[in-house]
């Protein structure tokens, strides 16, 4: 920048326009600003007070200002207007780990906070169905007021990150077959969950398994667990106009359903069993076929246990909730194990055939297979014995039976 005396009447000027031209009828640089923060003048011209109406006259978009306005204004312009942020406090990340127990499940969440603006700030805390017995931020008691009509809020200030650590406790629903744990706590995107209960059991839904492990010598299963996001479905006819909406439970609603503890089953469990057992014998083979109706009084079942006679190979199992079945080795006998898709309480008809390995084990001196449920709290049965037509029972004698028709 030039700097000199000014003579009387002359004034120093500053033009904003583009291109200015000079008293000589030149053309000249104006100052030029970059940028109304960053600038420095060029070049400053000096104009007599007479020549300026011939200087400005073909400049309609002017404005005419004195050094000293002008830089009033830039320094307004220059201000920077503090940009706030879209919430002044965000959950980053939160880390649960649940013990579920008899009918309570003990939950520790910890939760990182990120303050984003100076101040002291209520940020909504969203929990749900649980009690919340303590609660911490950076290792003091945390600030945490209710209100009817906006539930939790957690007061906090500092900008920066704060540990919240919350200590809850939630009811644990059992039913017939299943036992369910659903509460609603603050799940930022980058959620884990850690789940413990006792004995072995499943998760049938609720989240996504990660990973299952079962501890043996401790006796309890651990979990960790992935918590399904929230899902609106939108359905629509065939002209594109929305007819409905499904939505999936609130975002940081957990509800999970687990199967129930096997020893609690095992031990609690009541079954009688009622059965029909024939068997068939022709001069080539020998065949047995049974028909059980395992009747649940108390607790539910998801597996039932046969004892097997020796010599005979299962053929064929039928149950309308049959898994699958195996044949163990149990001692000097073997059991047959039956698995049902789902725990139950009501009564399960379970269809059996086998056949002898080595054909009929004789016409002389015959006794009658015997295939025994295990694991009941009694039993009755109608036995039956089917023969071939060139075979004839020339004797029948038993033992704790009642006969019903020996004549057939």
């Amino acid at each position: 920048m030039s700097s000199r005396a000014i003579p009387y009447g002359f004034t120093s000027l500053l033009l904003l326009v583009g291109v200015v031209p000079s008293a000589h009828g030149e053309t000249g640089s104006a100052v030029s600003v970059a940028h109304p923060c960053d600038w420095s003048p060029i070049r400053e011209l000096y104009v007599p007070f007479d020549e300026l109406a011939a200087l400005l006259e073909k400049q309609p978009q002017r404005v005419l200002l004195s050094g000293s306005e002008y830089e009033t204004l830039l320094r307004q312009a220059c201000r920077q207007t503090a940009s706030r942020a879209p919430r002044s406090a965000i959950f980053v990340s939160a880390d649960y780990a649940i013990a579920v127990g008899r009918g309570r499940a003990d939950v520790i969440g910890t939760i990182i906070v990120e303050v984003l603006e100076e101040g002291l700030h209520a940020v909504k805390l969203d929990i749900d169905r649980v009690g919340l017995r303590t609660a911490t931020l950076d290792g003091r008691g945390a600030s945490i007021g209710r209100s009817d009509g906006e539930g939790h809020r957690l007061f906090v200030e500092g900008v920066g990150r704060h540990e919240l650590v919350l200590h809850l406790v939630a009811r644990v629903e059992t039913t017939a077959a299943r036992q369910s744990l659903a509460f609603r706590v603050p799940m930022p995107p980058a959620t884990r969950l850690s789940l413990t209960v006792p004995d072995n059991v499943d998760i049938k839904q609720g989240a996504y398994v990660v990973s299952r492990e079962f501890d043996e010598e401790a006796q309890v299963t651990r979990f960790e667990l992935l918590p399904k996001p929230a899902v609106i479905t939108v359905i629509a006819d065939e002209r594109l106009q929305m007819s409905r909406v499904k939505s999936a439970p609130e975002p940081g609603t957990l509800s999970l359903v687990m199967s129930l503890n096997n020893r609690l089953l095992q031990t609690r469990r009541v079954v009688v069993a009622r059965s029909v057992i024939v068997d068939e014998i022709t001069e080539a083979e020998e065949r047995l076929h049974a028909t059980f109706s395992m009747a649940v009084l108390h607790r539910p079942v998801d597996r039932f246990r046969f004892a097997l006679p020796t010599g005979f190979e299962l053929t064929e199992v039928k149950s309308p909730l049959l898994s699958h079945w195996v044949v163990e080795e149990d001692g000097p006998r073997h059991v047959l194990e039956v698995r049902l898709r789902e725990p139950t309480v009501e009564t399960v008809l379970i269809t059996l055939s086998g056949i002898a390995t080595g054909g009929p084990s004789g016409f002389t001196d015959w006794t009658l297979p015997r295939i025994e449920p295990l694991d009941v709290a009694s039993q009755a049965a109608v036995v039956g014995l089917l023969l071939g037509d060139r075979l004839k029972v020339i004797s029948l004698t038993s033992e704790k039976l009642i006969p019903i028709d020996t004549s057939v």
